[in-house]
């Protein structure tokens, strides 16, 4: 059965060092991977002192673009692609979400039905923020990509 999994359905994040880490999930694609790696490690946000890893937990193994993403030289050190559910408190474990520096909850912004995918990234930062909290006793901080502006009230009287 093990061997039937993908190696990113086994794989955990092992924090290492002074490095922080920060957990990226929601729904996304190379092109939108890619855009969200580019603004996080441009230098012009991160003190040089500072060392950051971006653990990104997906729903599925990589394709090919994305594997060649995760391996452009760029971010080769400073990414780790773990396949798992937002949902589940096994896989945010694996990715160590409660010892983030925040989260980043991605969405499709060309998506045809937005109400649904919002009511999903409201979810999403619900399991993390319980998830935290039961195991860390602390609050995190999520930046959720949201397509409606109304969207945000529902998270917040959540």
């Amino acid at each position: 059965l093990i061997t039937s999994q993908s190696p990113y359905a086994r794989d955990s994040y092992s924090p290492s060092g002074l490095a922080k880490h920060v957990v990226v999930c929601g729904k996304f694609d190379s092109t939108s991977m890619n855009d969200f790696l580019c603004e996080f490690f441009h230098p012009d946000h991160c003190a040089r002192d500072e060392m950051f890893h971006v653990v990104i937990l997906g729903q599925d193994t990589p394709d090919l673009t994305m594997k060649s993403l995760l391996e452009d030289e760029r971010f080769f050190t400073h990414t780790k692609y773990i396949e798992g559910l937002v949902m589940m408190d096994k896989d945010l474990a694996r990715a160590r979400v409660d010892q983030a520096e925040s989260v980043f909850i991605l969405s499709n912004k060309d998506s045809s039905n937005s109400k649904d995918l919002d009511a999903a990234t409201v979810f999403r930062a619900m399991s993390i923020k319980k998830y935290v909290r039961m195991q860390a006793n602390k609050d995190i901080f999520i930046v959720m990509q949201l397509i409606q502006s109304r969207s945000r009230v529902n998270f917040q009287h959540s």
